[in-house]
């Protein structure tokens, strides 16, 4: 499975996606006062149809880690849909730094290896 990252919601992608291609919106969410987490997002085909929409209830953690949690899922389920190419598209920097190898940190490597 081919995985590319896109930093923004507001991408052009999505115009003459190629066959097979899904396009995975993630954004994640934390109350500050209680800390809990959460994540969600859709997922489109290639012409942008919906295909399904998800929420995640993560637990105590940081809007870094949900939206990491939230690619995660999202993948273990699109996984065996046979489809050979995904489109992640974010709105975190810090996440697609990481994905793409550009930030290195032992307290996430392995969220981040499984991802990848």
């Amino acid at each position: 499975m081919n995985v590319n990252l896109i930093g923004c919601f507001e991408s052009s992608i999505g115009k003459g996606l190629s066959e097979e291609c899904i396009l995975i919106n993630i954004d994640g969410v934390v109350q500050l006062q209680s800390g809990n987490a959460a994540d969600r997002g859709i997922v489109q085909d290639e012409t942008r149809d919906w295909v399904f929409g998800y929420n995640r209830y993560s637990g105590k953690c940081s809007i870094f880690y949900a939206k990491l949690w939230g690619i995660l899922e999202v993948l273990n389920f699109i996984r065996h849909r046979a489809h050979e190419k995904v489109i992640i598209q974010s709105d975190s920097l810090e996440v697609v730094k990481a994905l793409q190898g550009s930030v290195s940190s032992i307290s996430y490597s392995a969220l981040i290896r499984r991802i990848q």
